[in-house]
């Protein structure tokens, strides 16, 4: 073996060793979870969740199945990094509340949403939060309970004719219903309007969605400087784009709305679109 070769090799060793003992406390901790079936030395689940969004979204269920089975928890390893799945809603709220900064998979799922309040650093999202909380008020909330039950009644009526004939895919049926739920409740706007919501867009968003699950998949693309250079990326930022151009879109379609009418004022609305509260 050349001198070459044994420096590479102890300076591999010595990176592992310092990775390991920055990360043992973690891995430690960590290990107290039940861990979910499946997992493998080195790489732990990693093979579970290449096979694009279906099956992503097969292994999410199978793993909160898990969970219910092993008290209300699992563990999903990528690699070195752990995914907890919590089913018990007061112990998702007391993570959520004591681990405000976002794990490194936000960006690798989410990196396209951008620098928004979901996604942000600690300091932005303590910042905003207090101007955020009267949005999200019980009264607000409340004042969206007659939209979600009218697209509710839609969607089963949408999904009656299917009853009895077998299998179906209803991903399309649900992303309808979806979209017209939050666009009237997030920006006021119903799917009806053409000139806004189109084919287009809601191709976008099922591509959008469909690559984040093949990144998370494809482990060799986690690090942005090789994701940049990946056909994937283009794939995703073509769709994003014509996301993002929607958004604008209903921005200033809402904008001129209010000054032309002051929706903001008027009685004739039950209730007002997040972005005017905003």
């Amino acid at each position: 073996m050349s001198p070459v070769s044994v420096v590479v090799i102890l300076l591999l060793c010595c990176v592992f060793a310092l990775y390991y003992k920055k990360i043992r406390r973690y891995l430690e901790l960590a290990s107290l979870v039940p861990t979910f079936k499946g997992h493998l030395p080195l790489i732990g689940h990693l093979h579970k969740v290449i096979g694009g969004s279906e099956r992503f979204w097969e292994d999410v269920k199978e793993a909160s199945d898990a969970a219910e089975k092993s008290g209300g928890i699992t563990t999903l390893w990528v690699g070195p990094k752990a995914i907890f799945f919590i089913n018990d809603p007061d112990d998702a709220f007391t993570v959520l509340n004591s681990c405000l900064r976002k794990s490194y998979f936000y960006n690798v799922v989410f990196g396209w949403f951008g620098d928004g309040l979901l996604t942000s650093d600690v300091p932005k999202w303590k910042r905003n939060r207090k101007l955020l909380n009267p949005t999200f008020s019980q009264h607000v909330l409340d004042g969206f309970l007659d939209v979600f039950n009218r697209q509710a009644a839609l969607l089963a009526q949408t999904m009656e004719p299917k009853v009895g004939t077998g299998e179906f895919d209803p991903t399309e049926l649900f992303l309808e219903a979806t979209l017209e739920a939050v666009c009237q409740t997030a920006v006021g706007i119903s799917l009806d309007d053409q000139s806004v919501i189109d084919s287009e867009y809601k191709k976008a968003i099922a591509v959008a969605f469909e690559g984040s699950a093949q990144r998370l998949g494809k482990f060799w693309l986690h690090p942005d400087f090789l994701y940049q250079f990946s056909g994937l990326r283009k794939h995703i930022d073509e769709a994003v784009a014509v996301i993002r151009n929607m958004s604008q879109t209903v921005f200033n379609k809402r904008q001129a709305e209010r000054q032309q009418t002051k929706l903001a004022t008027t009685s004739s609305r039950r209730f007002l679109a997040f972005l005017d509260l905003l």
